[in-house]
C-alpha cells in the first residue's frame, strides 16, 4: 500500500519491510530510510503499531485504518489559574500554559508501559483545564454559552490510576486540602478487580482514584464493595 509524504510530492510506501528487505533501509532509530522510499511512522497517517519482521523497534505498517481517536478532554473550571495549580499540586502533573489564564494542556503521565516495565510507543491522553467564561476554540470572540458552571447534576468523571510510588488517600487528602469534597474512600469494584477512592474538584469535577486488586484482592476491615 502507498501514502503521499507530508508535502504530497510523491508516493511512497508504508508496508511493513519483508525479511528480503536489506538492513540498510532502516536507520539507527529503526524507522524506515526516506531513500528507502519509505514514511517515518509519524509519516503514516492513519497506521496502526506492527512489530517488525526484524527486532528494530515498532514501525507503523498501514493495514487498516484508526478508528476515530480521542485525544483531549478538558475539565471545566471558572478559576483556570487556580485549577492549574490545583492538579499540578494533587497529582504532580506537568501542565502547560496555552495560553495561562485560558487553557491548560495538562500531561498526566509518560507512556503506557510495555510488559517488561519499559514505556511503550503509545502515550497517556492528554487533558485541558478550560475557562467556561470563554472556551476556546470558538468561531466568536466570546465563546459559546452557557459561560458558567453547571453545578445541579452530573459532571464530568475522570478515573485516574495512581502510580506505585503514590497512595489513594494521600492523593484525596491533598485534594481535599485544596478545596476538593470527598466522595467516598476504600471501596472496592469486583467487576473491575479495583480499589477506588473519589472526590469532586473545588468546580464540580468527580475523580475517581484506581489501584488494581491483583489476583487475590484483599478487602479491609471496613471497606465497601460490589
Amino acid at each position: 500500500m502507498t501514502a503521499r509524504n507530508v508535502t504530497g510530492a510523491r508516493e511512497v510506501s508504508c508496508e511493513a519491510p519483508g525479511p528480503e528487505r536489506p538492513a540498510s533501509a532502516a536507520n539507527k532509530t529503526g524507522r524506515r530510510s526516506r531513500k528507502a522510499g519509505r514514511l517515518t511512522p509519524v509519516e503514516c497517517a492513519g497506521a496502526r503499531l506492527s512489530p517488525p519482521a526484524e527486532p528494530r523497534g515498532w514501525e507503523r505498517a498501514v493495514t487498516e485504518p484508526y478508528p476515530n481517536t480521542l485525544i483531549f478532554v478538558d475539565l471545566p473550571t471558572d478559576e483556570p489559574d487556580r485549577a492549574e495549580q490545583f492538579y499540578r499540586e494533587v497529582f504532580g502533573w506537568k501542565i502547560n500554559p496555552r495560553p495561562a489564564g485560558s487553557f491548560y494542556q495538562v500531561v498526566p503521565g509518560q507512556n503506557f508501559k510495555l510488559p517488561d516495565g519499559a514505556q511503550g510507543p503509545t502515550g497517556n491522553l492528554h487533558l485541558g483545564i478550560t475557562n467556561v467564561a470563554n472556551r476556546r476554540p470558538h468561531p466568536t470572540d466570546e465563546g459559546p454559552e452557557p459561560r458558567r458552571l453547571c453545578r445541579d447534576g452530573h459532571s464530568t468523571r475522570l478515573w485516574i490510576l495512581v502510580s506505585p510510588d503514590d497512595d489513594m488517600d494521600a492523593i484525596s487528602d491533598r485534594a481535599v486540602a485544596r478545596g476538593a469534597t470527598d466522595l467516598w474512600r476504600h471501596h472496592y469494584f469486583g467487576e473491575f478487580n479495583g480499589y477506588n477512592n473519589a472526590f469532586t474538584d473545588p468546580w464540580g469535577n468527580t475523580l475517581v482514584l484506581w489501584t488494581y486488586g491483583g489476583d487475590e484482592p484483599d478487602i479491609g476491615d471496613g471497606w465497601t464493595q460490589e
